[in-house]
C-alpha cells in the first residue's frame, strides 16, 4: 500500500498480516517523513542572441539541497547553481529545475522563458537637396510592437519615435 503523510516527522508504523490458518504477525518501523525542498528560480525573458541568466532562489524546506538539475527545453541542461544560457531559437521555452536534498526529497519547477525575436530595421530616403527637407520612410519589419525609435541623422542631429521624419541637412557632407 502507498500513503501520503501531510506532516513531517517519525511515524511508526504497523504492519499486520494473517493468512488463511488464521495464524498473524505484526511488524513496526519508523517511518521517517523529511520535508522536501522548495524549487524556486527567475529568469527574465530576452532577445533572441541574449544569454538568459537564471537565478536559483530554491529554499532547503529540511536537509541540505544537494543537486539542481536545469532542462532548459531545447535539449540541453546543467547541474549550476546559476547558469547562463544562450538558446538558438527564438520561441517560448518551458525551463524546469529539479531540487534534490540530502535526504531525497526533491521538488521541481517549471517556468516559461522567451526568447523573442529581433525587429528587421530598415528605411528608404528620398534624394536628400542641401537646404531641403529629406522624406524617410520607416520600413522595419517589427516582429511585435515597436515602443522605440531612435534616427540618428549623422549631422550631429537626432529624432527619436518619429516613425517617418524629414530632416534637413544644412551642411554638405562629401
Amino acid at each position: 500500500p502507498s500513503y501520503i503523510y501531510l506532516a513531517s516527522g517519525n511515524f511508526n508504523t504497523k504492519l499486520i498480516v494473517e493468512n488463511s490458518s488464521q495464524c498473524s504477525d505484526t511488524i513496526i518501523r519508523t517511518v521517517k517523513v523529511a520535508i522536501s525542498p522548495a524549487a524556486d528560480f527567475n529568469a527574465k525573458s530576452v532577445c533572441f542572441g541574449e544569454q538568459v541568466i537564471f537565478t536559483n532562489n530554491s529554499k532547503p524546506l529540511g536537509a541540505k539541497i544537494i543537486s539542481n538539475t536545469w532542462d532548459f527545453n531545447d535539449g540541453t541542461n546543467s547541474s549550476n547553481d546559476n547558469p547562463t544560457h544562450m538558446y538558438l531559437t527564438p520561441k517560448v521555452y518551458n525551463v524546469s529545475l529539479v531540487v534534490k536534498d540530502s535526504s531525497g526529497c526533491s521538488d521541481t519547477l517549471n517556468r516559461l522563458i522567451a526568447v523573442n525575436k529581433l525587429p528587421v530595421a530598415n528605411f528608404n530616403f528620398s534624394i536628400g537637396c542641401l537646404g531641403l527637407n529629406t522624406s524617410f520612410s520607416d520600413t522595419t519589419i517589427p516582429l511585435g510592437v515597436i515602443t522605440v525609435r531612435k534616427c540618428d541623422f549623422g549631422d550631429g542631429s537626432s529624432i527619436n519615435n518619429i516613425q517617418n521624419p524629414t530632416h534637413k541637412y544644412n551642411t554638405a557632407n562629401v
